[in-house]
C-alpha cells in the first residue's frame, strides 16, 4: 500500500484514501461518509494482495453447507409429503440459499383448474420454512401448476437480503 492508493468498502460504497503509511498501520480519509457494518467486503482496486480469497472458517462452512443439504432436502420433503401436501421432491443449496420444490398432486390443486397458479398457500409455507432454514428473506415463485395443466407444481426459492428471526 502507499499513500494515495484507494480502498472501497461495502461493494465500493464508501470510498477512503490512504493519507500514510506507518510499519503496519495506515491512515485514511474517508472520501465518502457511510458506517461500515461486520461482514462488508473490503476492496483495494490495483493491488495484489497475499491473502486467501477464502479462509479456513470459509472452507470449513461450504464443507458444513454441503452436508445440510441432503439433511434439509430430506426433512422438507418428508415433512410435506407426510403432511399430505402432495408428493414433495426438493433441491436444496444451502450456500447459495436457493431451492427448487415440486409438488406432485398437490393439496390445493386437487380437482382444480386454472390459468394462473393457485398454490398461494404453499408458497408462502415454503418462503417462511425456507427464510428461516436459510436465514435469509426468501423470495418464492410458483412457475408450474398443475391446475394450469402442468405435471406438477414448481417453485423456485431465492434467498434475498439479510434475515433476523426475533
Amino acid at each position: 500500500m502507499h499513500v494515495g492508493d484507494i480502498i472501497l468498502v461495502d461493494n465500493g460504497r464508501l470510498k477512503m484514501q490512504v493519507t500514510e503509511k506507518q510499519q503496519k498501520t495506515l491512515t485514511l480519509l474517508a472520501k465518502t461518509g457511510g458506517e461500515i457494518d461486520d461482514g462488508k467486503s473490503v476492496n483495494i482496486p490495483h493491488k495484489k494482495l497475499s491473502v486467501p480469497t477464502l479462509s479456513r472458517k470459509d472452507l470449513e462452512m461450504m464443507e458444513f453447507a454441503r452436508a445440510k443439504d441432503e439433511e434439509l432436502k430430506y426433512a422438507l420433503e418428508i415433512f410435506l409429503t407426510n403432511g399430505g401436501w402432495g408428493k414433495v421432491q426438493a433441491k436444496l443449496n444451502f450456500q447459495e440459499r436457493k431451492a427448487v420444490v415440486r409438488i406432485r398432486n398437490s393439496v390445493t390443486t386437487r380437482q382444480t383448474k386454472a390459468k394462473e397458479p393457485v398454490c398461494h398457500f404453499i408458497s408462502r409455507f415454503i418462503t417462511g420454512a425456507l427464510a428461516v432454514i436459510f436465514s435469509k428473506k426468501a423470495e418464492c415463485v410458483e412457475i408450474r401448476c398443475e391446475a394450469k395443466g402442468d405435471p406438477f407444481c414448481e417453485f423456485r426459492v431465492d434467498g434475498q437480503d439479510e434475515y433476523t428471526q426475533k
